[in-house]
């Protein structure tokens, strides 16, 4: 599958402001602005997106504090540290079961420093980011994956079912 990132939609729609991404039978425009548009068969939910193909800012773009950037660049680092260490306790017996988050730390970290400490929160399984980033200590993972008796559920969910 080729993925073709350039095009304008007026070279294959007749618009002239927004490209297109070639998804798997239809051409989707992307765009910098989010907006609620009402479901349509007669027109796709265009992809959103942040960054142009050089990695700079595109659209209405929100600064990030020096200080935010590292916590959440700190915040991605531990968590692939975590998911290695896990999941060789998994590989070798230790604990039954446990999911790696390998490729999604920038999302799960992403998202929820987007969101207000006050808003409530609902992770699962490949979202340990989003504790992490709500100060959820590794010891408290370790806890919840090995089931013992600091575990806030007491042993009686999986290993990775936080909430």
């Amino acid at each position: 599958m080729e993925v073709e990132i350039g095009k304008t939609r007026a070279e294959i729609q007749g618009d002239d402001d927004e490209q297109v991404v070639d998804f798997p039978g239809e051409k989707v425009a992307m765009s910098s602005r989010i907006r609620f548009i009402s479901a349509s068969d007669d027109q796709r939910v265009p992809c959103y997106r942040v960054l142009d193909d050089d990695g700079q800012s595109i659209g209405d773009s929100h600064e990030v504090s020096k200080e935010t950037a590292v916590k959440m660049y700190c915040d991605m680092v531990t968590q692939q540290v975590v998911d290695s260490i896990f999941y060789e306790a998994q590989r070798q017996g230790r604990i039954s079961f446990y999911l790696t988050s390998t490729g999604e730390e920038a999302i799960n970290i992403a998202s929820a420093a987007a969101l207000s400490m006050d808003d409530i929160i609902f992770p699962q399984y490949r979202e340990p980011g989003v504790l992490l980033w709500r100060g959820f200590t590794i010891q408290e993972f370790a806890n919840q994956c090995f089931s013992n008796v600091a575990d806030y559920g007491k042993g009686r969910q999986m290993p990775v079912h936080y909430g």
